[in-house]
């Protein structure tokens, strides 16, 4: 990607010799990859962009202009001023030639390895096998969330793992591994094999800082964090490091009217219809939520989700409050706190109080391990080969409050173990992190494997 405007040559055509002027390209381009009619009479805010909209506009821009400021549509809040300061900075011409990216929704087979959608898996009854027999012997903390950012699996020559991932244009997202541990950079260095020959950017979350793939040197960029509890016999609140959370507790935890209730989802379609109008509120009242909430949604309006997910129901007085989805995890005794939605006025303490309720309820079921999963977006450690640029780029997020830190906040009053993420990506040709973000906040429509012939 280019980082300097382009020459004055580059910028000489007069804006009477375009076919269309600068605010009509620039919108014309937002509008394409926002999927939406934008109104250049209309802020930004005013035509409904989210946070993550901006940042997807924004990548956008960047391939034809190279790095932009992350902030850009909040300094320039309505496409004529952004025409025009891009304009300014890049020249007409620059913003003239802007187009849409290419849709590159189908990935070609590899030589090695087999790339199959999940949703295409029962296709291939060995394969369908393979795949349930690992995610038992393995499996950990694949929640609802990546059945749609990370739709597509990658299983390894040998068969001895997989990696579920998302594909967006030239760019490839890891977002889980399942297989034995020693097996983990044999199975990603495949991959990073075939993305390489295929002109495609390979982006890998990990527990393990990589420092190289198949032969090429990659950074490891700390990313986010996941907090897990991994003995629930110990979990107490008397502790003096569990005072922030004995406080919150403390303001609901003698009300006769508070009750976590366990729900089977389709048992009672007055009940479903609730929990429906529930997340319906709690996604209107927030910036952003990720599309697979969709999904969710979709689940529990058919009354159907899966039997690995546990839904949980907070009331007050009878009034429901809260709702919290835990997902089993399959190879070992623990659950993952999935997905939770609230009310916007529920009370202090009442999701503080629900967690302990259900850590207190799976201890005493014989649960060792509960996982809040992970956060993107904050530092915990250091990392001797991050990339210099992705880290500028999160601190640019950060300040722009399109990464926040309170749900670390919130899951650190149970005073978890931390395990540090990275994003790692080869050194030579990497992904932005907004463009990673947006892949796992907005992800784009399910990519396409190019059919494969069932293995004999």
């Amino acid at each position: 990607a280019h980082s300097e405007p382009p020459t004055a040559a580059h910028s000489a055509a007069p804006a009477e010799d375009l076919v269309a002027s600068p605010v009509e390209v620039v919108t014309s381009v937002l509008a394409g990859i926002l999927q939406r009619p934008l109104r250049a009479d209309r802020s930004f805010v005013d035509n409904g962009l989210s946070s993550l909209d901006m940042l997807r506009a924004i990548g956008e821009l960047e391939r034809g202009l190279g790095a932009l400021p992350k902030a850009l549509l909040f300094d320039y809040p309505d496409l004529p001023s952004l025409a025009e300061h891009l304009c300014q900075t890049y020249g007409v011409a620059a913003v003239a030639g802007l187009r849409l990216a290419a849709d590159l929704s189908t990935l070609p087979p590899p030589t090695a390895g087999l790339i199959v959608a999940k949703r295409d898996l029962s296709r291939d009854p060995r394969v369908d096998a393979m795949v349930a027999e690992l995610s038992r012997r393995h499996g950990l903390e694949s929640g609802l969330a990546g059945r749609d950012i990370a739709p597509t699996l990658f299983l390894d020559s040998r068969e001895s793992g997989y990696l579920e991932f998302a594909h967006s244009g030239d760019k490839l997202l890891c977002w889980s591994y399942t297989g034995p541990a020693d097996a983990f950079e044999r199975v990603v260095s495949e991959l990073a094999s075939y993305a390489a020959a295929h002109s495609l950017r390979l982006n890998v979350l990990s527990a393990v800082p990589l420092r190289e793939l198949d032969s090429r040197p990659f950074t490891a960029t700390p990313f986010g964090v996941v907090q897990h509890l991994t003995d629930l016999a110990a979990f107490s609140l008397e502790s003096r490091k569990m005072k922030r959370l004995r406080s919150m507790v403390n303001r609901l935890a003698d009300a006769d009217d508070f009750s976590v209730v366990e729900y089977q989802v389709g048992g009672d379609r007055a009940i479903d219809a609730q929990l429906v109008e529930l997340l319906d509120e709690w996604t209107a009242g927030r910036t952003a939520a990720n599309p697979y909430i969709t999904s969710v949604r979709r689940d529990l309006e058919r009354g159907e989700l899966a039997r690995d997910h546990r839904v949980f129901l907070t009331r007050i007085a009878g009034a429901l409050q809260a709702v919290v989805i835990l997902t089993r995890m399959q190879a070992e005794p623990g659950y993952l706190l999935d997905v939770e939605f609230y009310k916007a006025d529920m009370p202090q303490g009442c999701l503080d109080l629900t967690m302990v309720r259900l850590i207190e309820r799976l201890r005493d079921e014989g649960t060792k391990i509960f996982s809040f999963g992970v956060t993107f977006g904050v530092k915990v450690c250091d990392s001797p080969n991050a990339s210099p640029t992705a880290e500028r780029e999160l601190e640019e997020l950060r300040a722009t409050g399109v990464l926040r830190r309170g749900n670390y906040q919130f899951k650190s009053k149970f005073r978890p173990e931390e395990i540090p993420v990275y994003l790692c990506q080869p050194a030579s040709d990497p992904t932005s992190v907004s463009d990673v973000m947006l892949m796992i906040g907005s992800p784009a429509p399910t990519a396409t494997p190019t059919p494969q012939p069932p293995a004999p």
